[in-house]
């Protein structure tokens, strides 16, 4: 079943296109939540609604880039990819910093929230890594 399950990786990854669909799914998830949950429970997460604003104004523009570079199938597509793993790093670093900088007004909640939005922003940037590594072979 593991060997499958790397086939089956392999394969997907082997299609930029839809590494930026996930990409572009993924940041749209970040907006939602952001927007529909976080924003309008302050208190339960404890980050303030303008750095909430501000994030999910970031995700919007990366979510509207990586849909860009899906639809528009680009030939040089390795370099597209590169940008937006640096851009969702800088979006990673930049949560972070607002993660420490509130930290006393975030809850339990929060901090896993964000804790857990880095992660996976980090598990796609390997996953784009990948897909630039094994296409290039």
């Amino acid at each position: 079943m593991t060997q499958r399950l790397k086939l089956s990786f392999k394969k997907f990854i082997s299609n930029p296109r839809k590494v930026f669909l996930v990409d572009c799914v993924g940041a749209t998830l970040t907006v939602f939540f952001l927007l529909v949950i976080l924003a309008k429970h302050e208190g339960i997460f404890g980050m303030p609604k303008q750095i909430v604003y501000y994030l999910a104004s970031i995700a919007s523009l990366f979510a509207f880039y990586s849909l860009l570079c899906y639809v528009a199938n680009f030939k040089n597509w390795p370099r597209y990819l590169r940008i937006i793993m640096t851009a969702n790093l800088v979006y990673c670093c930049l949560t972070i910093t607002a993660v420490i900088y509130y930290f006393n007004k975030l809850t339990f909640l929060g901090i896993l929230y964000f804790l857990m939005e880095v992660l996976l922003i980090i598990a796609v940037v390997v996953m784009e890594k990948m897909t630039t590594t094994i296409t290039s072979k």
